[in-house]
């Protein structure tokens, strides 16, 4: 027995649920552990190898 991980297609998934969460009718705290403008993506990409951040809500 074990555990394996696989491809999602998690894009065709995502454009329903982010406007509501863009909306606020979906708490995205749930979702997200870091909010950023674009001029923050960089980092926040350098946060992700050390788990500092796992999803991050890149905002207008």
């Amino acid at each position: 027995m074990g555990l394996a991980g696989g491809v999602c297609p998690a894009r065709s998934y995502v454009p329903e649920p982010l406007v509501d969460v863009l909306h606020g009718r979906v708490d995205s705290g749930r979702v997200f552990d870091r909010r950023t403008d674009p001029d923050g993506v960089p980092a926040a990409y350098e946060a992700m190898p050390g788990r500092e951040a796992l999803k991050v809500l890149v905002l207008p």
